[in-house]
């Protein structure tokens, strides 16, 4: 904006001695002063305002992508929480069927009390593992309501996203992304910023020009005439030396910053990109081998005990392996969830699987 105009009154040649003792010779004059931008400082105020602008655009964006990030990871918890509710009460289940089937035998004669007395320490164990199952899940709502504001508000069970997809494109085809990231777009409006800044502390070196035009009256007669003037500052001491440094010192801090940001952001892409990758070899295997692999293990040693072939402890621990594998299922699963949100928050978009193409000949 322009500078406001100065209204300016003056009252002269009064309260002397002799004619100048009174105001019948006075003179009175009364004039407007605008100081006038020589040197673009206006457009250029400007300019930098834009570049401000356009940067809390860039800044609003950043926080909007960290609370969807904040969001999804806190989701996954909650869906981990409740798939880990589900086992832990699967095997508090378990653990009663089996103490019931234990307490039989002991009962008819065919083991020893002492497998009673190891079940029950089992089942109690499933009970508290429910019960700290339960906990968590309150945690994790309670945790997910607060990124809206309220802590206190109460979530049902949660609605499951659909699993994540494996496969990944290339890491040299997501890199080109990052610079479509907020916090990387906002560096160029920075230093175009900066260089704003410079330019307006080397304008401001030329001061404004103030132009002043009135009326003045004579007493003595009545008479008016009409007054003009024009000042200009002598930039002899002060030509705006320490404002022009230090808007090159900050024009080359943030040159600086910006190269060290773009390493940092290269680093956080190849370390959410690793992890991505080893979450997905995690659920592979938990989900095509090791999972499958324990069920099956733990469906024979069932069999294998009602048909006493295996002891007790053979079976609690074929069960206590599944239970075990399943959870790291569920964990893996949750932290490949979190790690593709991270890798997404980098490149500011969803990451999308390589299309497989197929050629016909």
């Amino acid at each position: 904006m322009w500078p406001n105009p100065e209204l300016i009154g003056e009252a002269e040649n009064f309260g002397g001695t002799g004619d100048q003792e009174n105001f019948e010779t006075a003179e009175y004059t009364v004039s407007l002063a605008q100081p006038i931008d020589v040197s673009g400082k206006i457009r250029r105020r400007a300019t930098a305002a834009d570049y401000e602008r356009r940067m809390s655009g860039w800044d609003y964006e950043t926080t909007r992508l960290d609370l969807i990030t904040s969001t999804r990871k806190a989701f996954a918890d909650l869906v981990a929480a409740q798939r880990k509710v589900d086992l832990t009460n699967e095997l508090a289940r378990l653990a009663d069927s089996l103490a019931a089937a234990v307490d039989a035998r002991v009962q008819a004669g065919k083991v020893s009390p002492v497998e009673g007395t190891r079940i029950a320490v089992v089942r109690s164990a499933a009970r508290a593992e429910a019960l700290r199952a339960e906990q968590e899940l309150s945690t994790a709502r309670a945790a997910l309501s607060a990124l809206w504001g309220d802590a206190s508000s109460p979530i049902g069970w949660a609605e499951e996203d659909s699993s994540p997809e494996a496969g990944l494109p290339p890491s040299e085809t997501l890199e080109t992304l990052l610079a479509g990231a907020p916090e990387a777009a906002r560096w160029s409006d920075e230093i175009a910023l900066r260089e704003a800044e410079f330019d307006l502390a080397r304008a401001t070196t030329f001061p404004d020009v103030t132009a002043s035009f009135g009326a003045r009256r004579f007493a003595e007669n009545d008479d008016y005439a009409f007054v003009a003037g024009l000042s200009i500052p002598l930039p002899v001491f002060d030509r705006n030396q320490g404002a022009i440094a230090a808007a090159t010192s900050r024009r080359t801090e943030t040159e600086r910053r910006r190269a060290a940001f773009l390493a940092r952001q290269r680093a956080d892409f190849r370390a959410a990109y690793d992890a991505v990758r080893r979450a997905e070899i995690s659920v592979r295997s938990l989900d095509g081998r090791i999972i499958p692999a324990a069920q099956s293990v733990f469906s024979a040693t069932t069999v294998g005990y009602q048909a006493g072939k295996f002891s007790l402890i053979d079976l609690l621990d074929a069960q206590r392996t599944l239970f075990e594998a399943q959870v790291q299922g569920v964990e893996a699963r949750s932290e490949l969830t979190k790690a593709l949100a991270d890798l997404e928050r980098l490149i500011a978009r969803p990451v999308e699987a390589p299309q497989s193409s197929n050629t016909g000949g």
